[in-house]
Order: structure tokens, then sequence, then C-alpha cells
């Protein structure tokens, strides 16, 4: 049964002032609206009501909770609402209020208002500094005179202490996000560094970067002589030297592939002298493995790509795409063919200001078109 009574005016203010404070504590932005539209309802006597929220990425509309007097979630073929009252609100930025849905010359007319039966509804933008970001709604399909202007004043309130509460767990909810994601991939220092534009990392954006890969030699004849407990202790004692002097250098390890690795010098931050970074990083790592018995091949090759936070809601990375990755790739298999532990293309090379690097001329790599011009640096 839908409740017939609503808190008291002063008695509101209260409860606000508590759900402010519980929601300042609360890091997970889903449990934050869950908490914030459990309130609108209590407070309100509303029979549903939901949030949205534009989603930063798209610039989408989109629900984000929607709940019922018995907090059940409502995300089934009976929640429908009035979409004519939800942006209208939304894109006005003004409180609306319906007594009677069905009789409003606003919006007595719209199909959804005749089609879900809606009546008493209530509708308050969410924004920061003026910047639209969602919608609070609530509406009661059995009762008519549900809400009142009294109402629709506290929920301008609550709306305003909402969009606060909602824009710091955003904020806490993709630093929390960029924290999980990058700590696997960059040093300490650099995570802070995220952390204070954690939307810049996360954004998909083309940049010039360098681009290693790094291969263990030898590793099929390893691999069968270990048994594979025993071979992935070596794989961890490899990754972890190499990791090590990557992140050393200043560089983002992006994946583990096998017995090989990809890392990217210059992304998320800018980074000067990335040419040089990872060529010294090469070299180190080439050092490291001979002192261990190991030989490995490396790659480097310099140009733009695309990085961002690609994957799907289940499983997100950090990554590079373009075809300066393709070029690294196979400067890392040349390395076979050529005798060297390193190879760069002459971009790498010029741009690194290092010198005693050996020009091997012009190579035709795999999947290009054009030529590229290696060097063993």
């Amino acid at each position: 049964m839908i409740p017939q009574g609503v808190p008291h005016p002063t008695d509101r203010v209260e409860v606000l002032k508590r759900v402010v404070k519980v929601t300042h504590s609360v890091r997970d932005l889903d449990n934050v609206l869950d908490i914030l539209m459990d309130h609108v309802i209590e407070l309100f006597g509303a029979e549903r009501g939901f949030i949205m929220m534009v989603d930063p990425e798209t610039g989408a509309l989109e629900f984000r909770t929607a709940r019922n007097f018995s907090k059940k979630d409502l995300y089934d073929s009976e929640f429908q609402v009035s979409r004519s009252i939800v942006f209208r609100s939304f894109g006005s930025g003004e409180m609306v209020l319906t007594s009677n849905a069905q009789d409003d010359d606003r919006f007595s007319e719209a199909v959804s208002i005749k089609e879900y039966g809606l009546r008493s509804v209530m509708c308050a933008p969410l924004q920061d500094e003026g910047t639209p970001i969602g919608v609070i709604y609530a509406d009661n399909r059995v009762r008519l005179g549900a809400f009142e202007e009294e109402d629709l004043s506290f929920l301008e309130t609550f709306a305003a202490q909402a969009s606060s509460v909602l824009v710091r767990a955003r904020i806490t909810a993709d630093r929390d996000r960029v924290r999980d994601l990058f700590s696997r991939y960059v040093s300490e220092p650099v995570v802070q560094q995220i952390l204070a534009r954690p939307g810049l990392a996360l954004t998909a954006h083309r940049k010039r970067v360098t681009v290693m890969f790094s291969d263990l030699r030898g590793f099929s004849r390893i691999s069968e002589e270990l048994e594979p407990d025993e071979l992935l202790d070596f794989l961890n004692e490899h990754f972890e030297a190499t990791t090590n002097i990557i992140l050393d250098h200043g560089g983002t390890l992006l994946s583990y592939m096998g017995d090989g690795l990809l890392a990217v010098f210059g992304a998320p931050l800018d980074m000067e002298n990335q040419e040089q970074a990872s060529i010294l990083a090469a070299r180190e790592m080439v050092r490291d493995a001979l002192e261990r018995n190991i030989r490995i091949g490396v790659g480097v090759a310099t140009g733009d790509a695309v990085l961002g936070d690609l994957g799907t809601t289940r499983r997100r990375e950090y990554t590079v795409i373009g075809d300066v990755v393709n070029t690294a790739a196979r400067l890392e298999k040349l390395t076979k063919e050529k005798g060297e532990s390193v190879l760069c293309d002459l971009e790498t090379y010029r741009c690194s200001g290092l010198e005693g690097g050996e020009m091997l001329g012009q190579a035709l790599l795999d999947g290009k078109q054009c030529t590229v011009e290696v060097v063993a640096p």
C-alpha cells in the first residue's frame, strides 16, 4: 500500500541534513543515487521516482536509479514515465508540478500521460553551477493532488543539495576509477598527477607517444623445460624486473601478452624526452635480462596514436591504438633477423638526442606500405 502521510516540513529539513551527511561517507555513486531517491519517495509520499543524469561521455540523459515506495528497483516493462515532463524541466531548468496531468493543459495531449495514467507529478532539474546534469522525478498514479506547492518548494531545496552531493560523488567515483585503472600501469607519483585531472586521463584523445614492445627470446624452449608453476614464477620475476625499469623511466605499462609486454612513454601525461627515456629503459632492460641469463628483444617507435579507457562495463583498460603500435611490434620482431636486442625508428632516435646508434637502413615491415628507417640505438 502506498503511504498516505509525509513528514512534517520541519522534520523534512532534519532528514535532508542527515541525508547529506550520510552521503558524504558513501563512495559508490550508485549507492548515493539510491539513498537520494528513497528519501525523495519517503519525504513526499510518492509512489515512484527516478533520477536521470547526463552521461559525461555521450551527453545523453540516462536513467541512473528508479525506485518505488517499497525501495524496489524499477527496471522492467511497468516502468513508464512522461518524457515531456522530464525534458521540460531539464531543458528549461524549471521546477514542474502537476496535480492531475490528465487535465493539465501543458501535458494532457502527451501520449505518455494518457497511456501511463500519470496524475500527480513533480520534477526538478539537477544543476552544477548552472549547467544541467540531470533531473529528479517523483509521481503518484493513484492520488490526485498528491503534491502541493509546498512540496515543490522543498523539492527545489532537495534538488540543490542533491546536485552538490552527486557532483562530489561523481568526482570521487572518477578518482577511484582512475586510481584503480592507472595504479596497475604507472608509478605512484604519476597516479597522483593523474588524479589532479581524472577526466583528462579517461577521455579518448590523440597525441604523440613513444610505444615499446618487448619479447622474451627462446621462450618456447624455456616453457618446455619448466614445470607450470616454475614457468609462472619465472615470468613473474621477469615482468617484475622489466616493469620496474619502465616505471622508473616514466613509462606506462599497458599490458602483458604471454611472454611479451606493451608500454608507452608520453601518456597519459605529457613527458619531456620520452624518446630518450624509452631507449634508456630498453637498454637497461636488455642489460638486466642478460644478468639473469635471459635474452629479450625490444622494438620502439614514435608517432601519433589514440589513447583512452577502452572496454565494457565489466572490464576496461587504458590502451593505445594506432599505426605506431604496429611499427613498434614489427621492429621487435625484426630484432631477431637483424641480430640486435633493441631497434627503433629514425624518429625515436633522432628526437632522443642520444649518440652511438647504428643506422641499419630502410626496412619494409609486415603490414606497412612504406619502408621505415631502422636504427640500433
